[in-house]
């Protein structure tokens, strides 16, 4: 086999970028949360349900990756929790909106770019790894190619023990078989993460 896609959470890397398209590997830039506003100075996540915020960031994001050569976005907001008094319906529907306009704003730059979106291995409880009841992961899975499932760390929602193991088999079957009972289809929307530590 082959590496076909590699995700850097680093930033823009003219190196990664170039060595990976010489030997006919995408890259993705893994934007996290906090990067997303980086693109657009003075606004906030919590400006998802503004419709033009919403708009100015999505193109900003894209024009950022496209700019420094990725392939694509993996959009890592592990927290979408309505401010306090906030409406939480109005936030999850924002985010699918956002991860929406993202894909747009990058296909426009280059037809063949790919958004994908991290998640939970665990698609229907709320632990400490973000409020996932939160996300509409089914709307999501409807305007991203894939969702990066990242099925490392879990003991938190496990046993809550450190020395708990990182990615449980039982449990991984069970968050995978969440997904499908949402209604995502898992042979085509799911890449699994596995830890590659002890």
């Amino acid at each position: 086999g082959s590496i076909t896609t590699a995700v850097n959470i680093k930033g823009p890397d003219a190196d990664l970028v170039c060595h990976a398209h010489a030997h006919g590997a995408r890259v993705l830039w893994n934007v996290g949360g906090n990067v997303v506003t980086d693109f657009a100075p003075g606004y906030s996540l919590d400006d998802l349900t503004n419709a033009t915020a919403r708009a100015i960031m999505a193109t900003a994001l894209a024009k950022g990756v496209h700019d420094a050569g990725y392939d694509g976005a993996v959009l890592d907001i592990e927290s979408n929790a309505a401010p306090a008094g906030g409406n939480q319906t109005a936030r999850r529907e924002a985010l699918t909106a956002f991860a929406r306009e993202v894909r747009l704003a990058l296909e426009a730059l280059n037809p063949a770019a790919s958004v994908s979106f991290a998640t939970t291995v665990y698609p229907n409880i709320t632990g400490t790894k973000g409020g996932w009841p939160h996300f509409d992961l089914p709307a999501l899975a409807n305007e991203v190619d894939f969702f990066f499932v990242m099925a490392y760390g879990t003991w938190d929602v496990g046993a809550g023990d450190p020395a708990y193991s990182n990615s449980d088999y039982q449990q991984l079957a069970q968050g995978i078989a969440g997904y499908a009972e949402l209604g995502v289809n898992v042979s085509e929307k799911i890449v699994l993460g596995l830890p590659w530590y002890g």
